[in-house]
């Protein structure tokens, strides 16, 4: 039986509630939208487990009913042909960061309710600069390959993966920054869709941060240019640098696997909370806090990229300290869990000060798993915006700022596509298993 199998974290659903609660502003899209969400069918995947050793675990059919649900909102309002190339691309095209949840979808009126910010105004109503994040751009892409994959009678969404297959690949043909969780969207895509090039992409990457971002002489990844490192983007190069090492049997990454998630453990994990501080400064004898806050997406980041390490280098040290993490996220005494509405807030500090809960949250793995996967199909999709928004009242309600002119309330009914994706990968199982 697998880690995952045996349910030792509830952290795919768990990084799933980082989906919705902590995702940007997004924005709107072209093309000619299916009348309607398609039913899923299943059908006979189009592709294998390339590695042999197991198989991925079945798709639950209304979490790729949801899939499906997502993808259709993004056909209809997420594509911006006229988003600026961006990351060394010189292809436009690709996704808005957000747009309204009750917009028509019509591209004259793009300007007014697509990238909308926390003020309530659009980028072209303020005169801000048009935006555009490459990352969702591959998110986007791999949960249409995975919807593929996993729905082969379906070709509903076909010809948006034609669409965004071009302008992923030219954005991500050089891109090397240590956000490492990248290089799994890209081993996706080659799972999903083999011998078209993702793979030789993904190798890329990982030699790219291993050479720009990891020092040797200090054991762990370092950002050079702020001496500092995010602890998520760490714990993801490490669980890139072990998958890699393993698979192109590179001894070097793996060796730095091992380098790095030791010195997380040691110099970055509270003793107290268990939990790691959203950035550290490198000091040489011991890393100082750089910002405190911890953010339940980065958290859950990290720990699922920690477990990864421990899929291909068996060190009990990370699993009794991710454990002992993700059992301190339950604890009502920290105050990271609803108990009452279900899913997790939005941070807390490093030390647990902040929020207070008094129920007990209780139940097993397995079962927090479930009541995750619960909360992003039924609970966090916004039924009357037909997708998933930036955050959301503790109840699942649009959640209303006072950032608008002259402090006016302002309803965040805007439809994000970094939620989308986010949402996507947890929906739709990758195959990439050590």
């Amino acid at each position: 039986m697998t880690r995952r199998q045996a349910g030792v974290l509830a952290l795919a659903a768990i990084t799933a509630v980082i989906a919705v609660v902590l995702v940007m502003a997004v924005g709107r899209g072209s093309g000619q939208p299916p009348n309607t969400t398609p039913a899923f069918v299943p059908g006979t995947p189009l592709a294998t487990p390339a590695n042999g050793k197991q198989t991925p675990p079945p798709v639950d059919v209304k979490a790729l009913q949801r899939l499906a649900d997502i993808l259709t909102t993004m056909h209809q309002d997420a594509f911006n042909a006229q988003a600026p190339s961006t990351k060394g691309s010189s292809l436009p095209g690709g996704l808005f960061i957000n747009w309204r949840g009750d917009w028509d979808g019509n591209l004259s009126t793009a300007s007014d309710n697509t990238n909308v910010q926390t003020s309530g105004s659009s980028d072209d109503q303020t005169g801000a600069s048009p935006r555009h994040d490459p990352v969702v751009d591959l998110m986007y892409l791999r949960n249409l390959r995975a919807y593929m994959y996993y729905a082969p009678s379906d070709h509903s969404f076909d010809g948006d993966a034609a669409r965004m297959d071009p302008i992923v690949r030219a954005e991500f043909a050089g891109y090397t920054y240590y956000r490492s969780w990248i290089y799994f969207q890209l081993r996706d895509l080659d799972m999903f869709q083999p011998h078209a090039g993702w793979d030789a992409l993904a190798q890329h990457f990982v030699q790219g941060v291993y050479h720009g971002f990891y020092n040797a002489a200090a054991g762990t990844i370092i950002d050079k240019s702020h001496n500092n490192y995010r602890t998520d983007f760490a714990a993801e190069s490490a669980a890139a640098f072990a998958d890699a090492g393993a698979r192109y049997n590179d001894s070097a990454l793996t060796s730095a696997a091992k380098s790095v998630t030791e010195h997380l453990l040691t110099y970055a994990q509270d003793p107290n909370t268990h939990l790691y501080p959203l950035q550290m400064n490198y000091q040489q004898g011991g890393d100082g806090v750089g910002q405190a806050q911890i953010k339940i997406g980065e958290q859950a980041q990290t720990l699922d990229s920690l477990l990864t390490v421990y899929d291909h280098i068996r060190i009990p040290q990370i699993l009794t300290a991710v454990k002992a993490a993700v059992d301190e996220m339950y604890n009502p005494a920290l105050g990271l869990q609803d108990a009452l509405n279900g899913g997790f807030f939005y941070s807390v500090d490093f030390d647990g000060k902040g929020l207070h809960l008094n129920a007990d949250a209780g139940g097993s793995q397995a079962q927090r798993l479930a009541d995750m996967i619960s909360v992003v199909v039924n609970k966090m999709w916004q039924n009357a915006l037909h997708g998933y928004v930036y955050r959301t009242t503790d109840n699942w309600g649009v959640y209303t700022n006072h950032s608008g002119p002259n402090h006016t309330a302002v309803d965040e009914n805007f439809v994000t596509s970094e939620a989308m994706g986010i949402a996507g990968n947890v929906l739709a199982p990758s195959l990439v298993v050590p």
